[in-house]
């Protein structure tokens, strides 16, 4: 779902904000030389893929979120195991320490989680009240 080259293109012209026929120098120059029409078509194009393509990074960063978590949940566990094996008292006490350190990303994380999951109930709840709506017409 991701842009080709001819359409990442087309895109810098828009965040360059290049008017009509600078953008299509533009592209000439960049060696993807087009119609005006084309340009137009491959714009649309671009800016009616945008919810998707918003919808997947969306999906992306969630689980890049919970793999986060998951991953400060294995580093704790492995620290409070080797707390557990530890026998040299100022060693324990240095373990313990990083623990402690490691709980404020561990909370963040789960706050952020909760944020996430409140929002993803508010949209679902949004298009589920859209789509009734549309329904009743």
């Amino acid at each position: 779902m991701g842009l080709n080259e001819t359409e990442i293109l087309v895109l810098a012209t828009k965040i360059y904000r290049y008017q009509e026929d600078a953008a299509l120098e533009y592209l000439k120059k960049k060696g993807c030389e087009m119609s005006r029409a084309t340009y137009y078509r491959t714009l649309g194009h671009i800016e009616g893929e945008t919810r998707k393509r918003l919808h997947e990074i969306a999906r992306g960063m969630n689980e890049l979120h919970m793999e986060r978590i998951d991953e400060l949940e294995k580093v704790r566990t492995a620290m409070w195991e080797q707390y557990k094996m530890e026998e040299i008292p100022i060693l324990k006490v240095r373990i313990l320490k990083e623990i402690k350190e490691l709980q404020p990303y561990i909370s963040a994380y789960h706050e952020s989680t909760k944020d996430i999951l409140e929002d993803t109930i508010r949209r679902f709840a949004n298009e589920e009240s859209i789509a009734i709506s549309n329904l009743s017409k």
